[in-house]
C-alpha cells in the first residue's frame, strides 16, 4: 500500500495490520520520525524501514540515526538499490546505508 503522507500512513496502520513499514523521513503533515515512534510502540513486531535524502539543512546520516532511535529497524539512504529495499525489508541487514559507505569509500 502507497500512501501520500505521515497522517494518511498512520491511518492505515490504524486500520489494517502490516508486516512491514518502509517510511521516508521527510513527509508532508507528519513526519516520518513521528510515525516510526507511533508504529514502534503501538506495533511492536513491525518492521520498519527508514529512508530519506536529507534536507537543506539536515543531513541524511543525522536523520537516519533519529530514525533507528526513533525504532527504525533498517535505514536506507536515497538513492539506493530496489535489491538494498528488498533486503531491508527483509531484515536482512539493519545497517545497509553505512555499508554502501564503507564500501564506496565515502
Amino acid at each position: 500500500m502507497t500512501v501520500a503522507g505521515g497522517l494518511e500512513g498512520l491511518r492505515a496502520l490504524q486500520a489494517k495490520r502490516f508486516d512491514a513499514l518502509v517510511s521516508d523521513i521527510v513527509m508532508p503533515d507528519m513526519d516520518g520520525l513521528e510515525l516510526i515512534r507511533f508504529a514502534r510502540r503501538s506495533f511492536p513486531r513491525l518492521h520498519i524501514v527508514a529512508i530519506t535524502a536529507g534536507t537543506y539543512t539536515l543531513n541524511s546520516d543525522l536523520l537516519l540515526r533519529a530514525a533507528a532511535a526513533a525504532g527504525a529497524d533498517a535505514t536506507l539512504r536515497k538513492p539506493f538499490e530496489m535489491e538494498e529495499l528488498i533486503a531491508a525489508v527483509a531484515g536482512e541487514s539493519a545497517t545497509i546505508a553505512s555499508e554502501n559507505d564503507e564500501s564506496s569509500g565515502s
